[in-house]
């Protein structure tokens, strides 16, 4: 299991955004997956052709883009992996000071979600039995 940066669980992301996380860097590839996540593009050869990205993606990101898989026809899958797991994160830094009622309102989840997530091993044993 590779993280990026401490945050992003490699092995749960497709092979299309792994590809972009090492060419680009995570917050340039957050960038291009919300802009254009779920379509197919084709990769310019060169950075002076790539005027689809320029309001995307810093100038070296394109420069970097460019370079390592120009003339490529990429299947950018959608942003959803990556934000599911920055959310859990999120979730799980917030729930030491927020109560999970709280956090599912926040966040738009159940707190039986927010539960699951955090992995709490703190809530009441009872409810478990209820359908033994």
């Amino acid at each position: 299991m590779t993280n990026y940066d401490g945050l992003i669980n490699e092995s749960l992301l497709p092979t299309q955004m792994r590809l972009l996380i090492k060419c680009i860097g995570l917050p340039e590839t957050i960038a291009l997956l919300k802009a254009k996540g779920g379509t197919t593009i084709r990769i310019p050869l060169s950075a002076d052709n790539c005027i689809q990205f320029d309001d995307i993606l810093q100038p070296e990101s394109i420069v970097k883009l460019t370079a390592n898989l120009g003339g490529k026809v990429m299947e950018l899958p959608k942003y959803d992996k990556i934000g599911t797991q920055l959310r859990d994160i999120a979730i799980r830094a917030a729930r030491n000071n927020t109560p999970a009622n709280k956090l599912a309102q926040d966040f738009g989840l159940s707190r039986r979600m927010i539960i699951y997530i955090c992995g709490d091993t703190t809530v009441d044993k009872r409810q478990t039995r209820l359908f033994d």
